[in-house]
């Protein structure tokens, strides 16, 4: 390095020139010699006057001679790649969708509207849109940008309509208790679906809004005792469903009519009276192991399907399970008890002699577990 800048002293001939007054140590040859344009050449010579080779002469060595690019050049980098951008559902009608994407070779990713820079690869679940919309996703480097549109679609919610009968009467005849929406289940996406329910306990009508399309099974129950009295000691829900197909709200339908059925609740007289006694999920009833149930015949009904599931009290696994058709309204269960800590659960269904259920019996206490009666066995044989 110079101590002070030198001054061209002459220029003889192309390709070479002087430079006074530089005073730069031997062994410098090869070092760039610089002015305030940049640099110029390439000092061959050290000394107090140096000799360099002009900047354009290094240039013809290395290209004419040598056969090598001159410039500088920027490394190869291709613009960005979108690999994947997708949005499930693309249709939709309320809750959320989920958004993928994976890009290469970006510097910035951001997709909009509203969601702005994300990750080279990722997922994301956003709250539906209220109208249709594009989301666009921009990917960015060096050498230029990429970017892919996708659109998800609102499909507008229908209004369900209709009413709860119960012998081919409308439930209010029987009852004037309030009707509460246990479940809207989807079976396609395997959970329940949040809808707005309305119910008229003066006329039996029920409204479901804001439903998206899909298959769902639904369950109502009738906030009243046995059978749909106003009032009960047992105080539980009276079991509402059994007859009723999926109901099918098809893309852009504004309204849909369906009508739900309901069946008798099973009035279960031994070993516990199921008007009087809740099971609850903690501290079942205790029972002798061979204790016979026993209910109140169906009006209607041609046979019964019982149903029972023994468990271990200890591992919560299953022992034993049956489900057998009987005529009578008595069944003695003989189960194969191994220990005395063991639970069995029970349920019974009554059917006419078209196969149509008429009669269930469903344990929908309020501190209870819906479809089944647990108990506990207290004595084993010998």
């Amino acid at each position: 390095m110079p101590i002070e800048p030198g001054y061209v002293q002459e220029q003889p001939f192309l390709g070479r020139f002087y430079v006074e007054g530089l005073n730069v140590m031997p062994g410098s040859s090869g070092a760039p010699l610089i002015s305030e344009e940049g640099i110029v050449g390439m000092i061959i010579e050290g000394g107090e006057d140096v000799i360099a080779l002009s900047i354009d002469t290094v240039r013809q060595v290395v290209e004419d001679k040598w056969n090598y690019p001159w410039g500088l050049c920027v490394p190869l980098i291709p613009p960005p790649e979108i690999k994947r951008f997708t949005i499930e559902p693309s249709e939709v009608g309320e809750g959320k969708v989920r958004l993928t994407w994976e890009v290469e070779w970006a510097d910035t990713v951001t997709i909009e509207p509203s969601i702005g820079t994300v990750n080279v690869k990722d997922s994301l679940d956003v709250a539906a849109p209220t109208e249709d919309t594009i989301y666009t996703l921009v990917a960015k480097n060096k050498s230029g940008q990429t970017e892919e549109s996708i659109k998800v679609t609102m499909i507008p919610g229908a209004t369900i309509i209709g009413k709860i009968y119960y012998n081919g009467k409308v439930v209010t005849e029987h009852s004037n208790a309030h009707a509460i929406l246990a479940s809207f289940y989807s079976p396609e996406l395997l959970k329940d679906v949040a809808v707005d329910f309305r119910y008229d306990n003066q006329t039996g009508g029920f409204v479901f809004k804001h439903v998206p399309p899909g298959k769902y099974r639904v369950c109502i129950y009738i906030d009243s005792g046995y059978p749909f009295e106003s009032h009960s000691a047992g105080d539980f829900y009276g079991c509402v469903g059994g007859l009723n197909d999926d109901v099918i709200v098809p893309p852009y339908e504004a309204e849909v009519s369906w009508d739900y059925k309901v069946v008798h609740q099973i009035h279960l007289l031994q070993p516990v009276d199921n008007q009087e006694l809740r099971t609850p999920i903690d501290d079942p009833p205790e029972t002798l192991y061979a204790a016979a149930f026993a209910w109140e015949p169906v009006s209607g009904a041609s046979y019964y399907e019982v149903r029972i599931l023994l468990k271990d009290g200890d591992t919560d696994g299953e022992v034993e399970s049956r489900s057998e058709t009987v005529t009578a309204t008595l069944y003695s269960p003989n189960l194969n008890v191994t220990s005395g800590n063991e639970y069995y659960m029970f349920s019974v269904a009554a059917y006419n002699a078209q196969h149509e259920l008429v009669g269930d019996f469903s344990n929908f206490y309020r501190n209870g577990s819906g479809g089944w009666f647990e108990f506990k066995l207290v004595s084993k044989p010998d």
